[in-house]
């Protein structure tokens, strides 16, 4: 209605500002990062900057694998001192082989100041690509 002082009065509705870990704030920055990982190799994707925290939404995992031999790639969190802390993914080859996976989360992991998040291969095994995606917020 033209004329009216306070639209957000009339239609009942207020902007949302974000709830912690399903929705993000207005004034939070989104990340959207990948890397990739020959065998036997481990890239690090994205560390979470300090005096933030980081709210993973969703995760990719895909490798591609040329043999046969037990082998692994994986998509995982890593603690400030580089310490596994959560496989995220991880896909299991025996034989020839390419996987995907995608995962989402709602609401979604949160990560201190100093996590980091790598895609890792076994040695002789898979090359692998892993993208993260999520957002960030003051902690």
């Amino acid at each position: 209605m033209s004329g009216e002082a306070n639209q957000v009065a009339w239609r009942g509705v207020q902007p949302v500002a974000g709830i912690r870990g399903v929705w993000p704030a207005i004034d939070s920055v989104r990340v959207n990062k990948d890397g990739y990982a020959a065998a036997g190799a481990t890239t690090v994707i994205y560390t979470v900057p300090a005096g933030k925290i980081f709210f993973l939404a969703s995760a990719l995992l895909t490798s591609k694998f040329s043999g046969a031999i037990s082998t692994y790639a994986w998509l995982l969190a890593r603690t400030p001192g580089d310490a596994e802390f959560l496989n995220i993914v991880t896909q299991y080859y025996y034989v020839d082989g390419q996987a995907t996976n995608v995962i989402q989360h709602s609401p979604a992991l949160e990560f201190a100041a100093g996590y980091d998040f790598v895609v890792r291969t076994g040695v002789g095994g898979p090359i692998g690509r892993a993208g993260i995606y999520g957002w960030l917020e003051d902690a």
